[in-house]
């Protein structure tokens, strides 16, 4: 008899076993097969294939699509690229979706690069990207299931963005003369930032008069800001936005176009590793 008993627990405890499926293998059986591709034979593989803890944000099959055909032509060539790029959707540790809060941030394998969490109505997002499938279970930690592949990797600052983007230079200007260059280096913040051409859409002198006006430049700069995160999916029609100097801005969509207070949104959803930002056409205008 406890001989049959021992046979009864050892068989059921390999069944046991043989059942329990790693991060990848829960991945590629809920639709990311490519992702379990790429990582075949790469430093990443391995790390997710042992008994470690592991938070895994893979992207599903359909969100390659999103990449740019040369991005995606060098993670088909380059093992090096692929870990450089999917570390970032790797977490040390088990965190559930319970642990998600609206710009809550997680250190990935990725250096010092963070994930950003939002919450878009009953939607999580992973720095700005749908979670479609969370808190799916494995052996070793957890998986969300992503609409896409988190790419391009948020490594520059808000600031460090704009001075590196030509056609950004005139609001780095502006914010540098209302020396609000420490205020930037906080975070998170959501940025409207003009296009240089929307300078030239002001009326004539009124820049140069603002200039010489320290606490109305600053009013001007903070009226383009919100501090917290909001990304395109949470922006809809007649939404009331409140500015980091408790102004308000007034969304409006039409025919596929976002306008905030009359600015057209011509850029969105450029994440940076302390917010995001949206390119505008004109320079917003604050109320007095």
């Amino acid at each position: 008899m406890e001989v049959l008993q021992f046979v009864v627990l050892f068989i059921t405890c390999t069944l046991a076993t043989s059942e329990q499926t790693t991060v990848l293998d829960v991945a590629a059986k809920n639709g990311a097969t490519i992702l379990r591709r790429l990582l075949n034979g790469t430093y990443l593989e391995s790390l997710l294939l042992s008994e470690g803890n592991y938070t895994l944000f893979a992207p599903v099959d359909d969100g390659f699509d999103w990449l740019p055909p040369s991005v995606y032509d060098e993670l088909n060539k380059n093992k090096t690229f692929v870990n450089f790029l999917f570390t970032f959707h790797v977490v040390k540790g088990q965190v559930e979706s319970e642990k998600f809060k609206n710009d809550v941030t997680f250190a990935t394998l990725h250096g010092a690069t963070k994930v950003r969490m939002n919450i878009i109505g009953t939607t999580y997002t992973a720095d700005g990207v749908d979670v479609t499938l969370p808190d799916l279970s494995a052996s070793n930690g957890v998986v969300h299931m992503l609409q896409r592949a988190m790419y391009p990797i948020p490594t520059l600052s808000l600031l460090e963005y704009l001075t590196t983007t030509p056609t950004l230079s005139r609001i780095v200007e502006v914010i540098q003369h209302a020396n609000l260059t420490e205020f930037f280096k906080g975070g998170p913040f959501t940025l409207f930032a003009p296009m240089n051409i929307a300078f030239g859409k002001l009326p004539d002198g009124f820049l140069e008069k603002l200039m010489l006006n320290k606490t109305g430049l600053v009013d001007l700069v903070k009226y383009h800001v919100l501090t917290d995160t909001l990304f395109s999916e949470g922006l809809y029609d007649n939404q009331r936005l409140t500015t980091a100097n408790d102004k308000q801005l007034i969304v409006t969509v039409m025919e596929g176009n976002v306008v905030i207070n009359g600015a057209l949104i011509k850029g969105f959803d450029i994440i940076v590793n302390n917010g995001v930002i949206h390119v505008i056409d004109r320079v917003l205008i604050p109320p007095n």
